[in-house]
């Protein structure tokens, strides 16, 4: 907590520089997009999804399948909560590791260990998958070691000329590390997937740039799940579920919601810092409901995706990306052994079609209907029902 407020102090002492920054983004995109609109009127949601490839229908039906879901989500912050010894999440435990229980000791892992862990849950996908964990390995492309000036949080990236893909984070050991590596090395897999194509048809839009990597964690948390030798090992697990489905499901949805209220509101004239505080407030509320002790009326200042220069909305592709790759995971059961090939070549075309068409082609879905949203927030809900009720039965 006392971090927590540090941040939010800090974020107040410059809210007037960080209005105008936000501000003079949209002021100046705005600008841009009515002398664009000469012929036609263009949206300022429209650079967004052209650049995500994904129609406002597509969008409209996955956000209107997530608020009508926001009771579950609330659900998995209550249960976070309880483990914390409150009734409400708070903002600073939000992200957090989850709290011991009792006696039991949270788990570390060695980088080897964590590398063993995914390679194992990649083999029961297909052998191929733990063969490209073992030449990640071999040829040094995963730099994980901590370093004195080195920051947390993790990536990918790739060698273009090569298509050799790198993996950076920095690995401290918890099982939230052992499941961001599996999460990076999902992205790895699918440039790898992609190595021989035309480099041209490898650039897939940010919607579907979590599809391999979500599907990765999704393999590994399972794998784990099944070879848990107790209950706190599977509830380590399920708070990594619960912790992500609040992240997706609950806070990705605000900061989507506050950005399109803020530009609605920037065509009229700037905003005052108190104006973008109220505002941050009223969607955190609205979304986090009674889940949550007070909002973060800051957050807009503090959160660096507002505040990118070259793109808007840098944030409902998370919430795309979870969803819609939880729905092709769903398919690994479904398919069988017919699963990776089907697998690799969806990832394949990622980079060379819109995401209504892959998922057209692929998983048969019309992704501007409501259906498929809901059969994967289906999924999400067993895992938080899951969770809820091993936390009732070790709390009690």
């Amino acid at each position: 907590e006392p971090a927590w407020r540090a941040i939010h102090c800090a974020m107040e002492e410059q809210e007037i520089t960080f209005a105008a920054i936000l501000n003079a983004l949209a002021g100046n995109r705005l600008t841009e997009y009515q002398k664009r609109s000469h012929t036609q009127p263009l949206h300022f949601l429209a650079p967004a999804l052209e650049e995500s490839r994904v129609e406002r229908q597509t969008l409209n039906a996955m956000m209107n399948v997530a608020e009508q879901h926001k009771a579950l989500s609330r659900r998995a912050a209550k249960a976070m909560a309880k483990m914390f010894g409150t009734d409400k999440l708070a903002p600073w435990d939000e992200m957090a590791a989850m709290p011991p229980q009792g006696k039991a000791i949270v788990a570390n892992y060695s980088f080897n260990e964590a590398i063993a862990i995914i390679r194992r849950a990649f083999h029961s996908v297909n052998g191929e998958m733990a063969e490209f964990v073992d030449m990640m390995v071999e040829q040094r492309l995963i730099d994980a070691a901590p370093q004195p000036n080195k920051v947390m949080g993790a990536y990918c990236t790739k060698i273009p000329k090569t298509r050799t893909p790198l993996v950076f984070m920095s690995f401290g050991g918890s099982m939230s590390d052992v499941l961001t590596l599996a999460h990076e090395l999902g992205h790895a897999f699918h440039n790898w997937v992609m190595k021989d194509m035309p480099l041209a048809e490898t650039d897939y839009p940010m919607t579907l740039a979590e599809t391999a990597s979500i599907f990765a964690e999704n393999v590994v948390r399972d794998a784990l799940l099944e070879e848990a030798a107790n209950d706190q090992d599977k509830l380590l697990m399920l708070w990594e579920e619960a912790q992500t489905a609040v992240a997706l499901m609950l806070n990705i949805p605000v900061r989507f919601e506050f950005e399109r209220a803020f530009y609605e509101q920037r065509q009229q004239g700037e905003l005052t810092p108190m104006q973008l505080r109220n505002l941050m407030s009223e969607t955190w509320k609205n979304w986090y409901g009674d889940a949550i002790s007070e909002p973060n009326d800051l957050f807009w200042a503090s959160k660096l995706h507002f505040s990118i220069a070259e793109i808007s909305f840098y944030n409902y592709p998370y919430l795309f990306g979870y969803l819609f790759s939880t729905g092709v995971y769903a398919q690994r059961a479904e398919k069988g052994e017919a699963f990776y090939e089907d697998y690799k070549s969806l990832l394949k075309d990622t980079g060379r079609m819109s995401a209504e068409d892959v998922a057209k082609k692929h998983l048969g879905v019309n992704l501007g209907k409501v259906d498929f949203w809901a059969q994967s927030i289906a999924i999400t809900e067993k895992r938080i029902m899951a969770f809820e009720a091993l936390v009732n039965k070790l709390m009690h």
